[in-house]
């Protein structure tokens, strides 16, 4: 059984000083002070007590992260091990002391030295000491990892190398409302609603009256056949003469009219249309109660070619 005390250190190849309790290590030629994260100091006294044996993976993380290990990422440990060899060859190891076997997992190799050294100071002697049980058969029960975390806090993920204290961050207060503010607000509103509203009421009334006026008028026109006819300048047999306004040469109509004989006495409104494409004329005559507009009666008095 190896008691590691407080003041105590393991010293490598005589040239780096590991100090367990405070997470550092020292190049004794420069006394230079590297730190360390509390997993990486883990693992690194994990190996050192099991040297020259094979250490797994999961059984460093385990006593590396303590009860979070289940949280550990593959990438989180070999980020760990990779800084923990970057600070050994900086603190003056040249060669690789942690060796990597394939499958199996890490250990540090029989030939490198490594002593526990250091001297108790005179007021630390009745200290109480980190006590270390050096594996025999069975690595997984060892009293040392006991006595181990119950000396050293329970490790955590994100260590802090620096020892420069941070500042707390500002409380953002969220602004209370403000009572004259909110009246403001709410009479700002009224305002814009008394201006918008007649507007409102304008364009919507505009709209209304645009769209009766357009059914009305498509209403007007399919029930009214006489819309578009105008009236001709011929007065013959008490009639009364019409023709078509989209004619472009209404010439035949009126010599159709003033050489043909109708009997106006009933139908006294005579239609007479006429098409672009075609030398046929329609005539259609018609009794009004009134305007063009009022109820009437019609038939199909002629129907003939147009003749010059």
């Amino acid at each position: 059984m190896n008691k590691h005390k407080e003041w105590q250190y393991y010293l490598i190849n005589g040239k780096v000083e590991f100090w367990l309790a405070r997470n550092k290590v020292i190049a004794r030629h420069t006394q230079q002070e590297f730190s360390l994260f509390h997993p990486a100091s883990c693992c690194l006294f994990e190996l050192i007590i099991n040297q020259p044996e094979i250490v797994s993976q999961s059984e460093l993380i385990k006593q590396g992260w303590g009860d979070r290990h289940a949280h550990v990422s593959t990438n989180a440990f070999y980020q760990c091990i990779l800084t923990l060899r970057r600070v050994l060859k900086d603190a003056g190891l040249e060669n690789d002391i942690i060796r990597t076997i394939p499958r199996r997992g890490l250990k540090i190799p029989e030939h490198v030295t490594i002593t526990l050294e250091g001297e108790a100071p005179t007021e630390d002697i009745q200290q109480p000491s980190l006590v270390i049980e050096r594996p025999q058969d069975d690595r997984k029960d060892r009293e040392s990892h006991s006595h181990f975390e119950k000396a050293i806090p329970p490790p955590s993920i994100v260590e802090v190398i620096s020892n420069t204290e941070t500042e707390p961050l500002p409380v953002i207060q969220e602004p209370q409302n403000n009572p004259q503010q909110r009246e403001r607000k709410e009479k700002t509103l009224r305002y814009y609603a008394q201006k918008t509203w007649p507007v409102i009421y304008f364009m919507g009334m505009v709209i209304s009256a645009v769209m009766i006026f357009s059914q009305t008028w498509e209403n007007y026109q399919s029930h009214n056949f006489a819309f578009g006819y105008q009236k001709m300048a011929l007065d013959k047999d008490g009639c009364n003469f019409y023709y078509n306004a989209n004619a472009v040469v209404f010439d035949k109509q009126k010599k159709y009219a003033q050489k043909t004989q109708f009997d106006c006495s009933r139908l006294n409104n005579v239609f007479i249309t006429s098409y672009l494409y075609s030398t046929q004329l329609s005539v259609i005559q018609c009794r009004f109660s009134g305007s063009l507009s009022s109820k009437k009666y019609c038939t199909s008095k002629y129907y003939s070619k147009n003749e010059d």
